[in-house]
């Protein structure tokens, strides 16, 4: 054990016992700015291995709240993020994922034991929690002010694996899942394919406080990894700086009508299919009945495509985000569009026989099947995960 790690051991709720579990520990870390970064460097000193989430690149305007070297400017945040980890404790390995969470596949993160959330938005958080809740992953969420009017920050501790943890739409009512899908983008009607990107407000806040608000989630996350949290699931702590300073516990309850994942909870299970004929094959011995539909969680497919110039059409199954000029250019020149975007396969369609590369699905991505009134979850195209 390294000195460092005897002083540890000598610290409160931490022993030789706490060190050794926490070291063997994965966690996620999904947005590694202000809130996610800090809650990272303090796990790394613990020595918890990390996934670091993030697709944005370190700017000037990060250097004054995140705490991330100006060495960094243009490049990832999460191998910037990673690189100071390895500086900090060589010992700590960190793995960086240049993505945003909702590129990535439903189950890449399946072999870790927490997720925390440093992000900005209700939809990156929505994505975390219908991960959280498909793989059976505790998470903790960190919110602070960043509009600039007030110090004040939420940690908020969930766990999918109790029956009477809330989920992060559990606070939310049904019509409310619209203005959280469309949050933080631009009005008007941008394209089916170059849909404009979210656009993020600037975090007007120290980075003082935020080191307040991600010290308390590191904290709550070594209680979680350490089977120490039956009195936080379920918990929202909220720290206000300002005028007065203060602290309080709220609790959050579990919503019957909740419109979140785990209403729907179906097992997952592994597949082998490398094509959506083979998964369809696989799938009706599995339930009993031949397969109806192969739904696609968050992803947008397109399904054929039509040329307004000279009504030519051409078939083609794939997620809107990843086809290609190729693809979408016509004999004559011109642009095509979708006959139909949908989130599911049905009927003809069924029998195709692209392999989920071709369809552009991301590494380790979950598919639900359906046939007659039964249902299955698989996890499908095992490649490498980024």
């Amino acid at each position: 054990m390294r000195p460092a790690d005897e002083r540890l051991a000598a610290s409160p709720d931490l022993d030789r016992w706490a060190l050794t579990r926490l070291q063997a520990a994965e966690v996620a870390v999904v947005g590694v700015g202000m809130l996610g970064g800090a809650a990272a460097l303090h796990l790394a000193l613990l020595g918890v291995k990390l996934v670091l989430i993030d697709a944005g690149t370190v700017e000037d305007v990060n250097l004054g709240n995140q705490m991330l070297p100006a060495t960094g400017l243009g490049e990832p945040k999460s191998v910037v993020r990673a690189r100071q980890i390895a500086e900090l404790n060589p010992e700590c390995r960190a793995r960086a994922i240049a993505r945003r969470i909702e590129d990535i596949g439903l189950a890449a993160l399946r072999g870790a034991g927490l997720l925390v959330s440093g992000l900005d938005g209700r939809a990156g958080r929505t994505r975390v929690n219908e991960i959280a809740s498909l793989l059976g992953i505790p998470w903790v969420d960190m919110a602070v002010d960043g509009s600039g009017r007030s110090l004040r920050g939420t940690i908020t501790c969930y766990d999918p694996r109790r029956p009477d943890s809330p989920c992060y739409l559990c606070s939310y009512g049904a019509r409310d899942l619209g203005a959280i899908f469309a949050e933080g983008r631009p009005t008007g009607c941008p394209s089916w394919r170059r849909r404009a990107p979210r656009v993020t407000p600037p975090t007007l806040q120290a980075s003082a406080f935020g080191g307040v608000i991600a010290g308390f989630a590191a904290l709550f996350s070594t209680q979680i990894l350490l089977d120490r949290a039956d009195r936080l699931v379920g918990r929202q702590l909220v720290v206000t700086a300002s005028d007065e300073p203060r602290v309080r516990v709220i609790t959050r309850t579990r919503a019957a009508d909740c419109a979140g994942p785990h209403s729907d909870a179906v097992p997952l299970a592994f597949s082998a299919a490398t094509t959506i004929a083979d998964l369809v094959r696989s799938a009706s011995l599995d339930l009993g009945a031949s397969p109806t539909a192969i739904v696609f969680h968050g992803r947008t497919l397109v399904r054929d495509l039509l040329c307004a110039r000279c009504d030519g059409r051409r078939p083609l199954v794939r997620l809107a985000d990843a086809c290609t000029e190729d693809d979408l250019r016509c004999g004559c020149g011109a642009e095509m569009a979708p006959v139909a975007l949908t989130d599911r396969l049905t009927d003809e369609a069924l029998a195709a026989v692209a392999s989920w590369e071709e369809i552009g699905l991301p590494a380790a991505d979950v598919v639900t099947v359906t046939a007659s009134e039964r249902r299955g979850r698989y996890v499908v195209n095992e490649g490498r995960i980024p």
